[in-house]
């Protein structure tokens, strides 16, 4: 058991600090889009509840992916500000994504064994088609967010 729970975190660890490090590599190169980044997170935020056991790790890397994001990748940088408008959204919505995930993979899981191949890959197909849509769903807040803070412009017409 403490062997098991020193690998889960092991692994966690690895894959968030892979996640920040391709997160940082992507900053550098396109500093005006930082949507794409939480995708980096969630991503890892996936493996991360699909190889480890229980709730523990997948709640630890959502909470550690929405500070990072707050802190390295929104202005103020290397500041933590959560009073941006959206961000509580944000926040909740990377929390029910990694919940969804780590319960869908813990019960895929433990009824793994019962399923036939048929009903395993029709899950999968399943989890794939919901994990997109949310993918989809955070980047769209994220943009809103992002659209929110960005000075109103005039357009004005002849």
């Amino acid at each position: 058991m403490n062997k098991l729970l020193h690998n889960n975190t092991l692994f966690t660890l690895t894959l968030l600090g892979i996640a920040t490090a391709l997160a940082f590599l992507f900053f550098s190169f396109v500093s005006e889009n930082t949507a794409n980044i939480a995708l980096l997170y969630i991503i890892a935020q996936i493996l991360i509840a699909r190889y480890t056991n229980g709730y523990l790790h997948g709640l630890f890397s959502s909470v550690f992916s929405v500070i990072c994001i707050n802190f390295f990748f929104t202005y103020p940088f290397f500041r933590l500000n959560f009073t941006l408008s959206g961000y509580p959204v944000t926040f909740i919505g990377m929390l029910i994504i990694t919940l969804l995930t780590t319960a869908t993979t813990s019960s895929l899981l433990s009824d793994g064994s019962i399923l036939s191949d048929a009903e395993k890959s029709e899950l999968l197909e399943n989890i794939e088609n919901d994990s997109s849509w949310r993918l989809n769903m955070v980047e769209n807040l994220l943009s809103v967010t992002r659209l929110r803070s960005l000075p109103s412009l005039i357009i004005q017409t002849t």
